[in-house]
């Protein structure tokens, strides 16, 4: 059945006793939408939830709270796939404008664990992420065919390590 609210909002999709039930989209007035699964008349089960085109969660909801799955997001710096695992971000999948690629582990909402990142002018790194900064072990490989593979600290080589040139 279908259901328009005075508010402007609407239901599209199965209802059971007068309440939404099964599969069944949600459209509000501010242009969010949840299209997926329904129990008791709340979000439940797998669905997608959209703020707009460039926002979404998409994954399993309980009691209309997301709790696994995606949620991503575009803005003028790039897209962000975040995965979403019982309510906590535990790895980001970034494309940034400049065309710098990042894939790594996320901790308390931050970055931290292991990345793989791919810098716009051809730099790579490998390696452990603390708060945001190449922190622990990894390998940098310069463009230029240089290398360094050891310990950093605050973003900077720190430590034992082993450093080739180019040539």
């Amino acid at each position: 059945g279908n259901m328009k609210f005075r508010n402007g909002d609407s239901y599209s999709g199965a209802f059971l006793k007068g309440i939404r039930f099964g599969n069944g989209l949600y459209k509000w007035k501010s242009g969010a939408e949840y299209e997926g699964e329904w129990k008791d008349d709340e979000m439940e089960g797998t669905g997608r939830y959209s703020y707009s085109k460039n926002q979404y969660l998409r994954g399993t909801f309980e009691g209309n709270t997301f709790i696994d799955g995606e949620y991503y997001v575009k803005n003028d710096f790039g897209s962000y796939t975040f995965t979403i695992e019982e309510g906590e971000a535990t790895s980001i999948e970034m494309k940034l404008s400049d065309g710098t690629t990042y894939s790594g582990e996320m901790k308390n909402g931050k970055l931290s664990g292991s990345a793989q990142i791919k810098y716009s002018n051809g730099d790579k790194y490998e390696g452990n992420i603390k708060n945001g900064q190449k922190s622990g072990e990894g390998s940098y490989k310069w463009k230029s065919g240089a290398s360094y593979t050891g310990s950093w600290k605050k973003d900077k080589l720190n430590g034992q390590g082993s450093y080739k040139y180019a040539s």
